[in-house]
């Protein structure tokens, strides 16, 4: 991974606690990127590892061809991921053939639990040769080992929609502990093609299931209420969401319905929606990473908020932020009056230079590089971080309860000690005893 750009993007502003190299090489206009691993690169990835895991399952030979560290030359010799994947599809189209050719008798291994009237039948893998014909005929990690005791155990189930040919086209996992559906993957691990649902949706009304697995990765989502499958192309108003969240990141959905109500987070981080819709209850956070979104609708409410990315150039009135809002990477300019913070707020790098009056942050207040230059009345936070600021005194009125970090990096005790410390002449540096550099 260190040697190609998967999963690097541009990194536009600073992290927390970032180190004294990091803002240097950015002052200087170094381009610096960030690892940010998507659905996507984490198909690519469990891929190889699952080819690596099919082949310690076989115990395969190259396995025993090492280094003198122990490590397999096969490997060594990879230089990409491009690379990996290209062995890994090699080594999967091998297995695939051979699975293939391995003599199949219909049933053998497998429990038909349900079937269709269009000759569809949804049939239960019950041995590892079930799993590893599941595994060729898919494109997935059924097969080669990592699932055989869960489902020797019945700790796993797994599950295979076949056509009246017997043939596999959706792979469905059911936590029996919980009664819940935890993974709907067509062939390659991606969401199954629509004029599957149905079937799949007889099946989770049947067995009353709990759909917990991510709706990026299966296509549909569960109305908490009803337990009716929508799928993401035809979301209805006043859809329920149960606790388990409502997971669209990275897809192609660019409208969610309105009265929409999610129980528990929401993460549209790289999806296309370019809006939040009327009448949105979020109880948990709201991931907007990335996503197209370019404005919040007034008197929003989350446990927390990511923004990181995207377009928002402003905040409505009446957000209300239970835990930590991440403005990071945002064209905001400056916050409403009203805002209310319970956990951190990050404005770090952005544009914001005045913050309001009486405003009350229960975490950390990051103003980290911001155009910040001067403190409000009435200003309180657990903790404050000023790196990078003009600032150079405090109100009389300021309440902090943790630590103090200056703009020249060092960090305060109290308030009192900063606020002797921003009065101390320039060449004077840091009193001793009084403040210290922050080590790493």
């Amino acid at each position: 991974m260190r040697k190609g750009p998967d999963g690097l993007v541009p990194l536009r502003s600073l992290p927390v606690d970032a180190p004294t190299w990091l803002v240097e090489q950015l002052k200087a206009g170094v381009g610096v990127h960030r690892f940010r691993p998507d659905a996507r690169l984490a198909d690519r990835v469990g891929r190889v590892a699952c080819w690596i895991m099919t082949a310690m399952a076989h115990d395969e030979a190259w396995l025993r061809d090492v280094d003198a560290q122990g490590r397999p030359r096969k490997l060594l010799k990879i230089g990409s991921l491009a690379q990996a994947e290209a062995e890994a599809d090699k080594a999967m189209r091998r297995f695939a053939f051979n699975a293939a050719a391995a003599p199949y008798v219909d049933g053998e291994g497998e429990a038909t639990v349900q079937t269709f009237a269009n000759g569809y039948r949804i049939v239960q893998l019950l041995t590892p040769a079930a799993l590893d014909r599941e595994s060729a005929a898919m494109g997935s990690c059924a097969g080669g080992g990592g699932y055989d005791r869960g489902v020797e155990t019945q700790y796993k189930l797994i599950y295979s929609l076949r056509d009246a040919k017997g043939l596999s086209h959706v792979t469905l996992e059911v936590d029996p502990a919980e009664n819940s559906l935890v993974q709907c993957l067509g062939k390659q691990n991606v969401a199954p093609v629509a004029r599957y649902l149905p079937m799949v949706r007889s099946f989770v009304r049947q067995w009353q299931l709990q759909v917990t697995a991510a709706a990026a990765r299966c296509g549909f989502v569960q109305d908490a209420l009803t337990h009716e499958l929508h799928s993401l192309s035809a979301l209805p108003r006043g859809l329920h969401v149960g606790k388990g969240g409502l997971w669209l990141h990275d897809t192609k959905i660019d409208a969610l319905p309105e009265d929409l109500r999610v129980d528990g987070n929401l993460y549209l981080g790289g999806s296309a929606i370019k809006r939040l819709p009327r009448g949105l209850i979020v109880s948990g956070g709201i991931d907007l990473r990335r996503s197209a979104v370019r404005e919040l609708p007034a008197h929003l409410s989350a446990e927390w908020l990511s923004l990181e990315g995207t377009a928002i150039a402003a905040l409505p009135r009446g957000l209300r932020i239970g835990g930590a809002a991440d403005l990071r990477g945002t064209e905001i300019t400056a916050l409403p009056d009203d805002l209310q913070v319970g956990g951190d707020l990050n404005l770090w790098g952005t544009d914001v230079a005045a913050l309001p009056e009486g405003l009350r942050v229960g975490g950390r207040l990051v103003l980290a590089c911001t155009k910040v230059m001067k403190l409000p009345s009435g200003l309180s936070a657990r903790s404050l971080d000023l790196r990078g600021t003009q600032i150079r005194e405090l109100p009389d009125d300021l309440k902090v309860l943790g630590g103090i970090r200056l703009p020249n990096g060092e960090e305060g005790g109290t308030v009192e000690m900063a606020r002797a410390a921003l009065a101390a002449p320039a060449t004077s540096g840091a009193r001793p005893g009084l403040l210290r550099p922050r080590v790493g």
